[in-house]
C-alpha cells in the first residue's frame, strides 16, 4: 500500500532528522510536556503543540519520500503561458528542487521547523506548502493527504512524549551514524537508508502508561 511505505519512510526520515538535531527534540519534548505532561499527545492537543506541527513540516519538506512526484501525462493539448504542451507529454514534478527554494527556505538543507513559525512561536501564515507537493496537486491530490498528516503527527508527538533517541553505538563505544544523505531508492518513492538506534523511557511506569492508552483507544473504537 502507498499510504503505509511514505509514512513509513517519513517516520524514518522524522527519526534520522531528531538524530541529527538533538535541539529540535529538546524542543518539542519540552513543548510535549509543557501541554500534555503526563498524559499521551492526543489530536485534542494539537492546537496547542505547534512546534510539532511544524517539526512535521519540516520533516516532509527536508526529504521528501516523494522526490520527483508521481509522473503524470497530457490527455490532451494544452497552452501554458504561450507554450504548447502535446498531447502525451510525460510531467515530472522536481518536488525535491522545488523544497529546496531559497527564496521561501533559506539554508534549505538545514533542518529547522522554526522556519515554519512566527515571532510567537505560532505557526506562520501564509505557509508555503512545499512540505506537501509529494501528495500532488489539482484534480488528481492524494485523497488520503489528510490521514496521512494525521498519522504523522500523532506518531511523531506520541514517540517524542514517551522516548529519548540516541544513536546505536559499535562495540567500542562509537556511535554508528547514518548520514542525511545516505538513501535508497524504492521506484518513485526514496528515503535514507534503514540504520540502527536506542530509545530510552523518559517517563516512569511508561509500559502500563501506553496499555493504559491502548486500553482507551480500543474502547473508543468499539463504541
Amino acid at each position: 500500500m502507498a499510504g503505509q511505505e511514505t509514512m513509513t519512510y517519513t517516520l524514518r526520515v522524522f527519526i534520522l532528522a531528531i538524530l541529527h538535531n538533538p535541539a529540535v527534540a529538546k524542543a518539542a519534548q519540552a513543548q510535549l510536556d509543557s501541554i500534555c505532561g503526563s498524559h499521551a499527545p492526543s489530536f485534542e492537543d494539537r492546537e496547542q503543540l505547534p512546534y510539532i506541527e511544524a517539526l512535521i513540516k519540516e520533516t516532509m519538506r527536508w526529504r521528501p519520500v516523494a522526490p520527483i512526484g508521481v509522473p503524470h501525462l497530457a490527455s490532451e493539448d494544452i497552452e501554458v503561458q504561450g507554450f504548447l504542451v502535446p498531447k502525451g507529454t510525460l510531467f515530472i514534478d522536481n518536488i525535491w528542487s522545488q523544497s529546496r527554494d531559497p527564496a521561501l527556505y533559506p539554508n534549505p538543507d538545514q533542518f529547522d521547523p522554526a522556519r515554519f513559525l512566527d515571532a510567537t512561536g505560532c505557526l506562520a501564515s501564509p505557509i508555503p506548502d512545499a512540505h506537501q507537493l509529494g501528495f500532488g496537486r489539482g484534480r488528481r491530490i492524494c485523497p488520503g493527504r489528510d490521514f496521512a498528516i494525521n498519522g504523522i503527527f500523532i506518531a511523531a508527538a506520541s514517540l517524542l512524549w514517551a522516548f529519548d533517541f540516541e544513536w546505536a553505538v559499535d562495540v567500542t563505544g562509537n556511535p554508528v551514524m547514518c548520514g542525511t544523505l545516505e538513501m535508497e531508492d524504492h521506484s518513485v518513492l526514496a528515503t535514507v537508508r534503514p540504520f540502527e538506534m536506542k530509545v530510552k523511557p523518559r517517563r516512569e511506569g511508561l509500559d502500563e502508561k501506553l496499555l493504559e492508552l491502548l486500553r482507551e483507544r480500543d474502547a473508543n473504537l468499539s463504541v
